[in-house]
């Protein structure tokens, strides 16, 4: 399903508030990307968890997920995945090479759903979207929340 709505932004306020309240755990919900083909910074078949908002995708050392050098076909910001309610979007941002959701281009922007293939450029990285039965952010170890807090809220702002 494609939306036109205004492009979201990486935003600190809205990023540490998410941590934060992400660390707490409460009704805070996350999402998982499986790493489906191995690259320099990625093994093929690990995850990671998400559990903030808004994160970007690329080769620039500021996205909360990051694919190295070897990735040529990846953009600096590639995509981004944002959560809005219950639903998560995929938007396309990079103007030389395709996002695609299920082998299909993403012109703008388009709905995920779990189990949703995404690939980063024709022949990039193939990354599963999985939103987990219990996606509860308090079902994740309080140390390894206070990880993924730092480093997809701290560390794509640091200086």
């Amino acid at each position: 399903m494609k939306t036109n709505q205004k492009p979201e932004r990486r935003n600190l306020s809205n990023t540490l508030s998410a941590g934060v309240k992400s660390l707490r755990g409460g009704g805070r919900k996350f999402y998982v990307l499986e790493f489906k083909t191995p690259s320099q910074l990625k093994k093929s078949n690990t995850t990671q968890e998400i559990i903030i908002d808004y994160i970007e995708l690329g080769r620039d050392p500021k996205c909360q997920v990051v694919f190295g050098e070897d990735c040529r076909t990846v953009s600096g910001v590639h995509c981004s995945i944002s959560r809005e309610g219950e639903d998560y979007f995929i938007r396309h941002l990079s103007k030389t090479n395709p996002t695609l959701v299920n082998g299909k281009p993403v012109a703008d922007r388009w709905y995920l759903n779990s189990g949703d293939e995404i690939r980063l450029a024709y022949d990039g990285p193939l990354i599963g979207f999985i939103v987990p039965q219990n996606n509860l952010t308090s079902s994740i170890p309080l140390t390894r929340r206070m990880e993924l807090f730092r480093d997809q809220a701290l560390r794509p702002f640091k200086a």
